[in-house]
């Protein structure tokens, strides 16, 4: 009975657990890809603005550099979601580690 009960909990909730888990691994994973791709851009918008400056085009620049912006708030978005993201996915690890058998 005993046993029987034990693989419930295995294939049951820590099984859902793990799923989750993976699910959690797997967003952190895009998360990090566009974080990625969002910061090799921030060169080429700086490049951007600064051809604009030195050609006087000041509405370009502007444009360059609050582009940049975005981008650099963008990426504090995505940090701070990788970071609960993180802590949510080592919190579900120990547990499984705790009270589970080995993922």
């Amino acid at each position: 009975m005993a046993a029987a009960m034990t693989d419930e909990i295995v294939t049951g909730p820590l099984g859902d657990l793990r799923g989750q888990l993976a699910d959690l691994e797997a967003e952190i994973a895009r998360i990090e890809r566009e974080r990625s791709a969002l910061r090799a851009q921030f060169q080429a918008i700086e490049d951007r603005a600064m051809t604009a400056v030195r050609a006087g085009d000041d509405s370009s620049a502007k444009i360059a550099l609050e582009e940049l912006q975005a981008a650099v708030e963008m990426d504090a978005l995505l940090d701070a979601d990788l970071t609960v993201l993180r802590a949510t996915a080592a919190e579900a690890r120990d547990f499984l580690l705790t009270l589970g058998p080995k993922p």
